[in-house]
């Protein structure tokens, strides 16, 4: 069972719309759907958020970090 956003806001802080624009803007993998349409993101996803934020925090661009 994978992540739902919920829980990556809970272990990241990051809002759903930004997890939506990572994905558009291919940082994250589009995730898995529940049968009922939930995204369900793999565990690793909070680790890769973990380090957008930080490369974005020492000046990166989200183009440099894909």
């Amino acid at each position: 069972m994978g992540l739902k956003v919920k829980d990556i806001y809970e272990q990241t802080g990051v809002e759903r719309e930004a997890l939506r624009f990572y994905e558009k803007k291919g940082l994250l993998p589009k995730p898995m759907r529940t049968k009922s349409g939930y995204r369900e993101f793999p565990k690793e996803v909070v680790e890769r958020i973990n380090f957008i934020k930080a490369a974005k925090q020492v000046g990166f661009t989200l183009k440099e970090i894909r």
